[in-house]
């Protein structure tokens, strides 16, 4: 197993595309891999659960924990519920699209602890086209299969 620059196992989910469902393999599990945009590097942590996942995404070091959000889907409303738990205003605006459309697409409740500068107008797509891509990778959206 390959380490990645802050020690911890990198995501082989995201490496091998022939990687099973997570409904195929032994939850719970944890992918840790990083992502260079220019000159900053992006560190990601997926956790996933059976009915959730927990996405902590940041730059650094020193890797920060300042805001946490979530949303789950309900049968009361077309969007999901969203919650945040901790803020930090750096992201202000920006977690709760993201949670709540991960939660829609993947059919799970989603925790999101986004620790990024929003206003670089390169790095906010960049980190939710890598974390969609990994996404994509260690879930299925119901009824799919994983692709990318």
């Amino acid at each position: 197993s390959t380490q990645s620059t802050w020690g911890e196992p990198e995501m082989s989910a995201v490496n091998n595309p022939q990687t099973p469902p997570l409904s195929e393999r032994i939850v719970p599990s944890v992918h840790n891999f990083l992502e260079k945009c220019g000159e900053t590097e992006v560190a990601f942590q997926i956790f996933c659960l059976p009915a959730a996942c927990f996405v902590w995404i940041g730059t650094g070091p020193p890797h920060s924990f300042g805001q946490l959000a979530v949303a789950v889907k309900t049968p009361y409303d077309q969007l999901p519920s969203f919650s945040e738990l901790l803020s930090l205003p750096a992201v202000d605006g920006l977690s709760k699209p993201l949670t709540q459309r991960l939660a829609l697409r993947f059919g799970r409740m989603f925790f999101l602890s986004l620790n990024i500068d929003s206003n670089d107008p390169v790095l906010v797509p960049f980190v939710q086209q890598a974390l969609l891509r990994a996404l994509n990778t260690v879930l299925s959206p119901p009824g799919v299969a994983s692709t990318s």
